[in-house]
Parts: C-alpha cells; sequence; structure tokens
C-alpha cells in the first residue's frame, strides 16, 4: 500500500468496513463494536494490500461468531441447574440405618404406621426386614380389607388370611385360580381368622377355588354369596361354621337339596337368612320348612313364584318351627293363598311382613291383620292406590308400603357402602 497516498487508503478502509456493516448487521452491536476497534487498529498500522484486509476482516469475523456459540453448560451450572439437559450431580444413598442409630422403638413405628393405608403400608414393609416384621406380625393392621372389583390371585388371597384379617370385603373381585395350590390344601392349611365375608357377586375361575377358600373359614359370623354359583361341596365347608348368624344367598345358583340340608343341620345359630330367587327346587323347599334353625329371626324366602311346594302348607310349617321370626318376606309367591294370613297372626314376634305380588290373597284378608303387632306390611302391586289408603287407615299405626327392598342379611344396606354388616372395611384415605 506504499504505493497509496494517506487519504486513499483511508477511503479504502471505509469502503471495506461499510461493506461488512452492511452484510453482517446481525452481529449484536457489543461484538460489532469490538470487532470494529480491532479491524481499525490493525490496518492503522499493517502494511498489507486491500485484498489481505479484506481476508483479515472475514477472519476476525468468524471468531466473532466463534464466540457467540453456545458454551457447554455443565461448565457453569450444578445441581439444581436451570438448564434443560443438564447433567446433574448424582447423590450416594447412605447405607446407614438412622433408625437403629437413633434407637427409635417400635411403639413409635407403631403408631407411625397406624396412620397409613394398606397401600402405603406394603411400601414402607419392603424397605427392610424390621419394618416387615413389625407390620406384618401386627394384627391391628390388618383386622380389614377391602378388595372390591379387584383381581386377586388364589395363592395371594390364602397369604392375605394369613395375615389374621378378620373382615374382608371381596365384592365384585375375581379370584384367579393358582396351579401352585395343590387340591389337598386343606389338610395342611391353618384355619383364618374370618368372621366377617363378602362374596357378593364375586367370581371364580372354578368352583375348587371356592371350596379350598370356604375350607380355611371356620369362624365366620356373617357370609354373603349373593349372586354367586356354589356347588354342594361349597354349602358343606360353609355348614363347618357353627357360629355363623347372618347367611345371604339371594340369587344364588348351582345348590342342591345336600348342600342346604348341611347349612341348616349345623348352622344352629342362624338368626337372619335370605333365600331369595336362590332357585330352590321343591325338594329344597320341603326339607327347608322342615330343619330350618328354629332361632331364625329374619327370613327371606322371595321369589318362588310357581314352586308347587312353596304353598299355604309350607307356610303352615314355617311358621310353627320358627316361631321367634320377626321379619318375614314372602313376595312373588303365586300360590299362597288368603289361608296364611291366620298363620302370620299367630305368630307373636312378627313385626315385619312382606307379601308383595302374592297374587293369590285377597286384598280384603288383610284387614283381618288389625289385631296383630305388625308394625309394617308390605303388598306391593297387591292392591290399587285407594286401597293402599284405606288399609293404612283401617291398620293404623302399622305401616303400609314402606320398604320397596329387603335388607334381610345383605353385607350393605343403604349408604353405607364403606362397610358391612356395620363392620368398618374402608381405610383412613
Amino acid at each position: 500500500m506504499s504505493g497509496y497516498s494517506l487519504d486513499q487508503r483511508l477511503s479504502l478502509k471505509r469502503n471495506v468496513l461499510g461493506l461488512r456493516v452492511q452484510q453482517q448487521s446481525i452481529i449484536v452491536e457489543s461484538s460489532f463494536m469490538e470487532t470494529s476497534d480491532r479491524c481499525n487498529t490493525n490496518m492503522r498500522y499493517s502494511h498489507h494490500s486491500p485484498i489481505n484486509d479484506e481476508n483479515s476482516l472475514i477472519e476476525m469475523q468468524n471468531q466473532s461468531f466463534e464466540s457467540l456459540r453456545r458454551q457447554d453448560p455443565t461448565l457453569f451450572y450444578k445441581t439444581p441447574g436451570t438448564v434443560k439437559f443438564v447433567r446433574r450431580r448424582t447423590s450416594f444413598d447412605s447405607d446407614e440405618d438412622y433408625f437403629a442409630k437413633y434407637r427409635v422403638p417400635d411403639h413409635v413405628l407403631l403408631l407411625i404406621f397406624s396412620h397409613l393405608n394398606k397401600k402405603d403400608l406394603v411400601s414402607v414393609v419392603r424397605t427392610c426386614k424390621r419394618f416387615l416384621n413389625i407390620a406384618y406380625n401386627n394384627k391391628s393392621f390388618w383386622s380389614f380389607l377391602n378388595l372390591e372389583n379387584k383381581h386377586i390371585s388364589e395363592h395371594s388371597l390364602h397369604s392375605l388370611l394369613d395375615r389374621k384379617i378378620e373382615i374382608l370385603r371381596l365384592t365384585g373381585a375375581t379370584l384367579q385360580s393358582s396351579d401352585s395350590i395343590p387340591p389337598f390344601i386343606g389338610n395342611f392349611i391353618r384355619p383364618s381368622s374370618l368372621t366377617h365375608l363378602d362374596l357378593s357377586h364375586a367370581k371364580f375361575d372354578n368352583l375348587d377355588a371356592l371350596v379350598y377358600f370356604l375350607g380355611r373359614c371356620s369362624s365366620l359370623e356373617c357370609l354373603s354369596l349373593e349372586a354367586c354359583y356354589v356347588n354342594d361341596s361349597a354349602c358343606i365347608e360353609i355348614a363347618k361354621n357353627s357360629k355363623l348368624q347372618c347367611l345371604n344367598m339371594i340369587m344364588a345358583s348351582g345348590w342342591e337339596t345336600r348342600g342346604l340340608i348341611a347349612i341348616m343341620n349345623q348352622c344352629k345359630q342362624l338368626a337372619e337368612l335370605n333365600l331369595g330367587w336362590a332357585n330352590l327346587t321343591p325338594e329344597m323347599i320341603r326339607n327347608f320348612v322342615r330343619t330350618a334353625p328354629i332361632t331364625l329371626q329374619r327370613l327371606n324366602l322371595s321369589g318362588t313364584r310357581t314352586n308347587a311346594d312353596m304353598n299355604d302348607e309350607s307356610v303352615r310349617l314355617l311358621c310353627q318351627r320358627c316361631p321367634n321370626l320377626m321379619e318375614l318376606d314372602l313376595s312373588d309367591n303365586n300360590l299362597i293363598t288368603s289361608k296364611s294370613i291366620p298363620y302370620f297372626r299367630a305368630m307373636p314376634c312378627l313385626r315385619k311382613l312382606d307379601l308383595a305380588r302374592c297374587y293369590g290373597i285377597e286384598p280384603r284378608d288383610y284387614l283381618t291383620l288389625n289385631t296383630s303387632r305388625l308394625e309394617e306390611l308390605n303388598i306391593h302391586n297387591c292392591t290399587s292406590d285407594e286401597g293402599v289408603e284405606f288399609l293404612r287407615e283401617f291398620l293404623h299405626p302399622t305401616l303400609i308400603n314402606e320398604s320397596i327392598f329387603s335388607i334381610v342379611a345383605r353385607p350393605t344396606v343403604g349408604e353405607a357402602a364403606t362397610s358391612i354388616w356395620g363392620m368398618r372395611t374402608r381405610d383412613i384415605y
């Protein structure tokens, strides 16, 4: 550049810088000013050709772009970090047992565990053997269990019984058979502690699983097999519960006379029995009215419809066999006639009588019940609305058609969806 004058060199520098500014306007102002200052300084003392000066500017520009790249975040950020994809510092778990270090007594741990539901309690006991021994060996944690609508294997169910569960709800549950359970299991396993068992609408892969399950139950006080398919073998296992007081077999099917007789002969403390719509055969009806426990206080024998053996004679035998009945439901039995009314009047303890849809009884014959001790009479669809109002006036203070459904021996009544027979089945949360 020695051939150029000072003014020419300055003009050339200005042209080059102006071109760079137009082409690289996206560069931030701070970086551009720094680059421009360095270019001015270098050009002021350089003695190269214009072409070399332009190449130098391009190299400086590339260096400026390099300085604008994202830096490695791991050099500047630590846990917890504020940048995504940053590798965080990992912490190492200590093997030290702080419960042993600070000597936390067992009764304190029991108090803590008592505030947990079953799901969280199981998660806690998996952490160490000490928690396992404390929680699994404490009877209070496993006094009740709700497995409504759950799928559970046969092996898991028997393992739960070993926890000394007393109240178990399996409403709508599905029991899956396990090949590891041998058919002679009943000879080796210990009896369960169950006192209240709700198997309403439960499903079993095979009846053997139900038989094995009931075979472990010898202390039942309340049992529900509503809408279940049972056989005589299952009924024989039920009959071994001599303390049974409530039995709900409404809509049950599959059983026959042999199973029914076994229950009636061995369960001598039955107070509530629901056999409504239980597919009773004429032979079963004949045997029932002759073998029913005299301790019965509430009985539902509805739904036999046109069963030839559910007639006035059967009503007479039943009323003589069970004089302590306080509630009797014979609804939907078309062969019961007005001849049975005197038998109802002769029952000294009868307080509630259900004869809904018993079309063989003349409505006027209900007027003869005014001398009885009845508190409630339900005769739905047996007379007109005017007839119902007349009976309410004539039989006052007896209540007429106050109840629609029977609750005899039913485990869950009304809004008490968290309990069975008044016993709690729901965790605290």
